[in-house]
């Protein structure tokens, strides 16, 4: 998978780009601030419609635009030249208020029915800064990792993720509703409000079911993965292991029998004994929108007890395995965007990450090119290296795609 032209208007600090890329490594230098990582965010918004850094459209308008667009040509082992356009509007050419903003998806000129669409059309992975948060940050940041690389690979289950959503709102606000008459004392209301929560509560089960079976199998194969690479970098002084920590999973695989059925009966008998903690919180206290990824090195929390070195080695790792499942399972390399990390890494990771990524299209950003000029010599060998300068916005070929040069 290659970028081959990108395109952005009014994206950030953008108000108009149209540049093309060389098939191997593409070097982003410039002073901070410039839109080095503006560039980058909006290849990986076309991967998975949105940003790394923000979960706001409205924070990727450039100011005092009404909204943005990305438009994108790439190159798959499948087919040439392939497009993508993804574009979000505050307010519609023709003035109707009565349309509310939205995100809007066209694969080859072709408008798509949902946003869903997008998953597995283009693939990329990212390493930037704030991956770091996958390993500080409460389990919302670990879940956001697993459900988007499970819905590159595997599209539906995005789409499966989305419908739980709305399921789970659905039977929140109901849970809502029976606190409040409780606390009204209307029990008399209990009665209706119940069996339409049990009907709510069945739905909820099954697609709970459906995301925890996908995310346990994913969650094995990456901790395979990351643990392999983690003792690569290591030096097999440390063992790094994910686990997938889950209270319905938990529930569902107590079941005396394996087979689906037996696991939904073992989920809904869980809702239904935490029926009146919901109730009291207003709120379904278990379920896929619960659940964490566990980080252990040598059997220990990676949050509470790794060392800043090692819980950078640990995303690394986990970046590495991201790429790799990609490839696996898709069959084509995904293309990498490296936000200026490799000043964050010492020569044994930058080494590491090197190997990985041979035969890659890559992006990297950075301050200083001769700060990685050890890494692009190495990475020079078998690919070309194009060199782009950004400055307030603009970005300028350098020099043609080449080996750098001695």
């Amino acid at each position: 998978m290659k970028v081959k032209q990108l395109q952005l208007h009014n994206f950030r600090n953008y108000e108009h780009l149209d540049m093309t890329f060389g098939p191997g490594v593409n070097v982003l230098s410039g002073f901070n601030g410039q839109g080095k990582t503006n560039l980058l965010e909006a290849l990986y918004c076309c991967s998975c419609a949105r940003s790394h850094r923000t979960a706001r459209d409205t924070e990727l308008i450039r100011r005092g635009a009404e909204g943005y667009r990305i438009e994108l040509l790439y190159d798959t082992d499948r087919y040439k030249d392939e497009t993508l356009t993804l574009a979000y509007f505050n307010s519609f050419p023709d003035g109707n208020q009565e349309k509310k903003s939205r995100r809007l998806l066209w694969h080859d000129g072709l408008l798509q029915a949902r946003i869903a669409s997008l998953y597995g059309l283009f693939n990329a992975v990212i390493f930037a800064p704030e991956d770091l948060m996958l390993v500080k940050e409460g389990p919302a940041e670990r879940r956001r990792f697993m459900d988007i690389l499970i819905s590159q690979i595997k599209p539906g289950y995005f789409s499966d993720l989305q419908q739980y959503t709305k399921v789970l709102n659905q039977r929140n606000t109901l849970l809502k509703q029976l606190r409040d008459k409780s606390a009204y004392g209307l029990d008399q209301l209990d009665l209706l409000l119940k069996t339409e929560w049990e009907t709510w509560t069945e739905r909820l089960a099954e697609l709970a079911l459906n995301l925890i079976r996908q995310r346990l199998v994913f969650a094995e194969q990456i901790s395979q993965l990351a643990g392999q690479f983690h003792r690569q970098i290591a030096n097999d002084h440390e063992q790094l292991s994910l686990r997938y920590q889950s209270q319905a999973a938990t529930a569902a695989q107590a079941a005396e029998t394996k087979e689906p059925a037996g696991q939904l009966r073992q989920l809904q008998q869980l809702y239904r004994r935490n029926y009146d903690n919901d109730v009291a919180r207003g709120a379904t206290g278990s379920g896929p929108h619960r659940d964490d990824l566990i980080l252990s090195i040598n059997g220990q929390p990676l949050k509470a007890f790794g060392s800043q070195g090692q819980q950078r080695t640990a995303v690394l790792a986990l970046k590495l395995a991201e790429l790799k499942l990609l490839k696996q399972y898709t069959g084509e390399m995904p293309v990498l965007l490296l936000d200026d990390v490799m000043s964050e890494l010492d020569v044994l990771r930058r080494g590491c990450l090197v190997e990985a990524i041979k035969g890659c299209q890559v992006f990297i950003s950075c301050t200083d090119t001769e700060a990685i000029r050890t890494e692009l010599k190495e990475l020079g060998r078998t690919q070309t290296i194009d060199f782009y300068q950004v400055q307030e916005a603009k970005v300028s070929h350098l020099d043609e795609a080449a080996p750098l040069p001695d």
